[in-house]
């Protein structure tokens, strides 16, 4: 059984080995090795002193089995427009994936998002197909932007925008 909730500061190695491990699967035919394997080293090292720091901003919400945290997502106002919502990271380790766990994840983020906004945006790399479909099976549309996004630690990539409509609550 998955339960959501909260990160607190001791999450942090615990999602780096989620955002880590999910990157090493799913993006290995999307980047170079080498850029691959720099970029899972720095997500699995970067949330240790990350998570709980007040300047961080945004929710940062986890998943845990069995006591386990097994996935995260992050989320709060859009960068390009403070009236929509936007989803900033959303990962779950590749031994978690078709258990459910992300859509308990990603109910929950689209339940608080609904909160504040009245829709809400996130963007995926354009290659990788299995994110891409869960974003569909979870009522997100593709918008037909598209943008180069290059991440803090270098890599460049080509990313597609998803929106959902969400009930004010």
């Amino acid at each position: 059984m998955t339960t959501v909730r909260e990160a607190v500061a001791d999450d942090g190695a615990r999602i780096g080995d989620a955002h880590a491990e999910a990157w090493r699967v799913g993006y290995t035919d999307l980047f170079p090795p080498a850029d691959l394997d720099a970029a899972v080293d720095v997500r699995r090292r970067m949330w240790t002193g990350l998570v709980g720091d007040p300047a961080f901003g945004g929710t940062l919400l986890v998943a845990e089995e069995a006591g386990v945290v097994v996935g995260f997502v992050h989320f709060g106002p859009a960068a390009s427009d403070a009236r929509i919502g936007e989803i900033y990271g959303f990962y779950v380790h590749p031994d978690s994936w078709g258990t459910g766990t992300a859509q308990a994840l990603m109910t929950e983020a689209v339940r608080r998002l609904a909160a504040s906004f009245t829709s809400a945006v996130l963007w995926t790399h354009e290659g990788n197909g299995r994110a891409r479909r869960f974003y569909t099976k979870a009522g997100w549309t593709e918008t037909g932007n598209q943008r180069e996004e290059t991440l803090w630690d270098g890599p460049v990539f080509p990313a597609v925008e998803y929106q959902r409509l969400l009930g004010r609550a």
